[in-house]
């Protein structure tokens, strides 16, 4: 998808904000099950076991990028630092 969707181009209360936009971005704690020795990397804020997973998905309701993997410790700017990231 190369182009803002006509629901969003269509109308005026959307378009000027998200002129350009192409999808949303967003990131959650997935609960995971973790190795007795890496257990404190993966203990988020609330003191939870998790994976920090960042996800996109396009105005079609589908996912074209997921990063899973991140310890639940690690702050979202830098889960986010990592996807912008081109090697």
């Amino acid at each position: 998808m190369d182009k803002v969707p006509p629901q969003i181009c269509n109308n005026a209360k959307f378009f000027p904000f998200f002129e350009g936009c192409l999808g949303a971005v967003d990131g959650t704690h997935i609960e995971s099950f973790i190795p007795s020795e890496d257990i404190p990397r993966y203990r988020n804020q609330k003191g939870d076991l998790s994976q920090n997973v960042l996800a996109a998905c396009a105005f079609d309701l589908r996912f074209c990028y997921v990063l899973s993997g991140w310890e639940g410790s690690a702050a979202d700017g830098r889960v986010f630092e990592d996807a912008r990231r081109v090697d």
